[in-house]
């Protein structure tokens, strides 16, 4: 229990391989499979696919004391097109960039997680921005009491917020 505590914790203060670890972790307690893929030539953060069927590709970044920038879609554009090269793919997938900006500034006294390019590029690019800080809130709601109708408000709220950051339905007022 203890380590899964931590896990939670990891979305707010961590990047790289903890940071990515902690996003498979929690994307599982909102009900989706969520692994990483590497087959010696292709290696992706997270292959997502929802129990509703929708399948994403994500990256995971963090930034000591500065907001996401653009530098990963490419490498997040690159991913989903070789994903599609993959024999069994028949369809390209919506593509996430999970961001933790500013990880080092307490969660409440962050700035915005993402740069105005980042936020233009997932527009233009139909991609996905997650904040890991706001992950955080509606998975340990979550995973604290188990409510798979807020889980499935969470995974449709990431579906329909292509092209924007997602904003998650709040806890407040929920049964």
């Amino acid at each position: 229990k203890l380590d899964q505590e931590t896990r939670l914790r990891d979305l707010l203060f961590e990047k790289g391989k903890t940071l990515e670890n902690a996003i498979s972790f929690v994307l599982e307690v909102l009900g989706y499979k969520a692994e990483n893929y590497n087959d010696g030539n292709l290696e992706l953060d997270h292959v997502i696919t929802s129990p509703e069927g929708d399948r994403f590709i994500g990256e995971a970044e963090g930034k000591d004391t500065s907001a996401i920038n653009i530098d990963k879609f490419r490498q997040l554009a690159m991913n989903i097109q070789e994903d599609l090269q993959r024999e069994e793919v028949e369809n390209p997938a919506t593509g996430i960039l999970f961001g933790n900006g500013f990880r080092l500034t307490k969660p409440s006294e962050r700035a915005e997680q993402f740069t105005t390019k980042c936020i233009n590029t997932a527009r233009s690019s139909n991609c996905v921005l997650v904040r890991t800080t706001d992950l955080f809130r509606v998975a340990k709601y979550v995973k604290e009491s188990k409510d798979e109708n807020f889980a499935k408000k969470c995974r449709d709220a990431i579906k329909n917020n292509v092209g924007k950051i997602v904003d998650f339905p709040t806890t407040d007022n929920v049964k």
